[in-house]
């Protein structure tokens, strides 16, 4: 099954799910590969909580 959901803070993203497996990819960014875990359980990404839906280039120090 293919649904279009919000994740973790970031508003577009496809849950792409079959039998007990689920993958959310992100479109908002990317596309990039925000979750892959069995249903119910922990993701097997490491994800960090203080940068949930931050983008890269806002998190990173200003240089020059």
């Amino acid at each position: 099954m293919i649904e279009e959901i919000s994740y973790q803070g970031w508003q577009r993203n496809l849950r792409l799910s079959q039998d007990d497996r689920e993958l959310i990819i992100t479109l908002d960014v990317g596309p990039r590969i925000l979750r892959y875990a069995f249903a119910g359980a922990p993701n097997l990404f490491w994800e960090e909580p203080d940068r949930k839906s931050t983008r890269l280039n806002s998190a990173l120090p200003k240089r020059g």
